[in-house]
């Protein structure tokens, strides 16, 4: 059952967030996100250190209201990408492995209440909060039930949306989608989209039910509410939701309260897909391509050869014939992040690798790697809090990256098609080879300013 909104909405038309969740616990999750924003909107790299604790009563300056700061436990040093004029970020890495994207969803829920929380702020503050996804979802209810999710997101204008988030750590994903100050939440293993199996065959439910032969879970999220129906009665490990959920469904007129809940045909602003399909796309076009990558996987015969890895994420997000790689009509992708999470080894040998493009379009960018620690120096902005921090002794400085980042992307200005290519493409394999490695970020930094003459 589903209301019909007065308002007219926009076309859903941003974002495309993806994760994979190898089932051998020795290969790494990998994590993507194109963040599609307006064309004359700059979005830039930014680290943050961890701070150990606040003094008591101190307060957080967001976008546009202030909350109280976790003054006890403190804040996880973090890297960012945000838009320049926002305090929140559209994507975030924190140094416990924790990586967040958020994407735009319209619900029946009123959007264009007073200003509030941002879904980019909620991002920023589970970045700096949380060390687990459940962690992270948790605080983004509490945070959505107390202060709400209001204000313009676009600078100097009153577009405004929900929100959804795609949520990984180093032992799991999930997918949280919202409407107004109501959640749910889904564990990414015991979703209904991607699972890989063993014979390179699709995401059967009777595969799905023989965990040994499946090597991969998967999902992507771009723009509408996609969890379905599932077993909202039991509490942790597979769904998580706002108490009295269901309830309020009946009471709103969305849901008439018979058979199985399914969220998005009660939520959402427009008729989802029958259940088992994908809303046609974005969302389709996705996860046939993490399917393709995944199944060619499953059929390699070695372990080592049946790992996904961020090369390949880097290749989704390029992908420009199924728009996930977006642009023009005044959007684009503004800035790209790829994340290797390391589950194997441990807690001291681990090593996790971010790369961000730090510039628009990533079919002609080239994505740079980013481990903690990092340092940072720059403003960003009034409503981003001051100064980035040095964040203790890290290999790269982040201004550097972002001035390889903007020559980078001004060498199709200035220098042949092909030579602007080729330097891309190489600096982008050092990055890829030595990124894993310590003091790898290091290298790509010197091989690049060496290519560039910086």
């Amino acid at each position: 059952m589903q209301t019909i909104s007065s308002k007219i909405k926009p076309l859903p038309r941003s974002c495309d967030t993806f994760v994979v969740v190898p089932k051998n616990k020795q290969h790494p999750i990998i994590f993507g996100k194109n963040s599609d924003r307006p064309d004359d909107e700059a979005q830039y790299v930014m680290a943050y250190p961890a701070v150990d604790s606040y003094p008591e009563g101190t307060t957080l300056k967001c976008t546009y209201i202030s909350i109280p700061q976790s003054c006890t436990t403190g804040t996880r040093a973090v890297i960012l990408s945000k838009p320049d004029w926002m305090w929140g970020a559209e994507m975030a890495a924190n140094d416990a492995g924790l990586v967040i994207g958020n994407e735009a969803v319209w619900t029946n829920e009123p959007d264009d209440g007073p200003e509030a929380l941002l879904g980019m702020d909620l991002v920023r503050l589970a970045a700096e909060r949380c060390t687990t996804a459940v962690a992270a979802i948790k605080l983004i209810g509490n945070l959505l039930e107390t202060y709400g999710q209001g204000g313009g997101c676009e600078k100097g204008g009153n577009w405004s949306y929900h929100n959804s988030f795609l949520i990984a750590d180093r032992h799991e994903a999930w997918v949280m989608e919202t409407a107004g100050t109501w959640w749910i939440a889904e564990s990414v293993s015991n979703s209904d989209d991607g699972d890989t199996g063993g014979d390179g065959g699709g995401d059967g439910e009777e595969e799905r039910k023989d965990e040994k032969f499946s090597l991969f879970s998967f999902r992507n999220i771009s723009n509408c509410l996609s969890i379905r129906t599932l077993d909202t009665t039991t509490s942790g490990r597979h769904a998580l939701h706002s108490p009295g959920l269901l309830e309020y469904a009946v009471d709103a007129g969305y849901w008439n309260g018979q058979g199985q809940f399914d969220w998005a045909d009660s939520f959402s602003s427009s008729r989802p897909p029958p259940l088992g399909q994908k809303t046609p796309g974005r969302e389709a076009a996705g996860q046939e391509l993490l399917q393709k990558l995944t199944s060619k996987l499953a059929s390699k015969n070695s372990t080592a050869a049946q790992t996904f890895t961020a090369e390949m994420m880097m290749s989704i997000l390029r992908d420009q014939k199924s728009g996930i790689c977006m642009c023009g009509m005044g959007f684009r992708s503004n800035g790209s992040q790829v994340s290797v999470i390391q589950r194997g080894g441990s807690e001291n040998s681990r090593r996790d690798v971010h790369y961000f493009t730090g510039t628009p379009d990533p079919s002609k960018s080239c994505f740079k790697p980013l481990s903690f620690p990092v340092k940072n120096s720059g403003t960003v902005g009034e409503n981003a809090g001051g100064r980035g921090k040095d964040c203790g002794g890290g290999e790269v400085p982040l201004e550097k990256i972002n001035e390889i980042a903007a020559e980078l992307w001004s060498i199709g200005d200035t220098r042949n098609g092909s030579v602007a290519v080729r330097i891309i493409k190489e600096l982008e394999k050092i990055g890829l080879e030595c990124g894993n490695n310590i003091g790898g970020a290091r290298v790509y930094l010197e091989l690049a300013q060496r290519e560039l003459h910086l």
